[in-house]
């Protein structure tokens, strides 16, 4: 023993003294029982050592979830993961397949739930009698009555002292007030001949009034038929091509807007037709 080394062979015990090198102890015979042998983790076998941490993609609510809500990537993490053997992996993407295409199978077998919202709503839509409002051609309005007085009494009798009330104009109906609406909200519109805006108001595919209140209706209007039949033509040039004598023809039909041939013609000249 000594505080150093003497030559080769000496060697260092753990008191930190040297020793000759036959007082080295002899190692013992390998023996098969009763030896525990340390062995590492085999990454084969798909064991992890005690002391390894477990990625979280390899974790098991992370593997549930993604399976769960995006299988595709669910299936990933589990390939991916060395816990799961050749076997296993194999079964559970033949599962979570075989469950996804039973979910795709029953989703396009099933009927829509909503039926096209246009299917039905045919019935319910009002058919209108022209391709645009029926704008018929009235008759010529009748001359208002005269205004003038009467002749003077050639009796000798003094003349009143107090003039005669004018005439009052009489009260109309609730559905003649109703009428006299429509017929403004349509001249607003569009143009309309005399004709066209009585038979428009009282169709049954239009505002449905008596013929009776249609007609006071529009009588008691002060329309310009004329610039009526003007604003028809108009609209007719803008939305197709018409020849001087088709467009008179179109205005003054009874299949048409049925304005006069005076006005229908008024119309014609005024849009440089004719």
């Amino acid at each position: 023993m000594s505080d150093q080394a003497q030559g080769p062979g000496w060697w260092q015990a753990s008191d930190g003294n040297w020793y000759p090198p036959q007082a080295a102890p002899q190692p013992l015979p390998p023996t098969t029982q009763g030896v525990p042998i340390a062995t590492g983790p085999n990454p084969g076998s798909g064991d992890i050592g005690v002391n390894e941490q477990t990625p979280w993609y390899e974790q098991i609510w992370v593997l549930a979830l993604s399976l769960l809500f995006c299988f595709p990537i669910g299936l990933i993490f589990v390939w991916i993961n060395k816990r799961f053997s050749q076997t296993t992996k194999i079964v559970v993407t033949a599962v979570v397949l075989a469950l996804a295409t039973i979910a795709g199978i029953t989703n396009s077998s099933s009927p829509p739930v909503e039926m096209n919202e246009a299917g039905g709503s045919a019935t319910t839509v009002k058919p209108t009698t022209t391709a645009k409002p029926t704008t018929t051609a009235p008759p010529t309005t009748a001359a208002p009555p005269p205004t003038t007085a009467p002749p003077p009494p050639t009796t000798a009798a003094p003349p009143p002292t107090t003039a005669a009330p004018p005439p009052t104009e009489p009260a109309r109906s609730v559905s003649e007030q109703q009428a006299v609406r429509a017929a403004q909200s349509y001249l607003d519109f569009s143009g309309f001949s005399r004709q066209g805006l009585i038979d428009q108001i009282s169709s049954e595919y239009g505002d449905q009034f008596s013929v009776q209140d249609a007609t006071a209706a529009v009588d008691s209007l002060n329309v310009d038929y004329n610039a009526e039949a003007v604003q028809s033509a108009s609209s007719y040039l803008e939305f197709s091509g018409f020849s001087c004598q088709g467009l008179i023809d179109q205005l003054s039909s009874e299949y048409g807007d049925q304005y006069t041939i005076d006005q229908a013609n008024f119309a014609a000249s005024q849009v440089g037709l004719c």
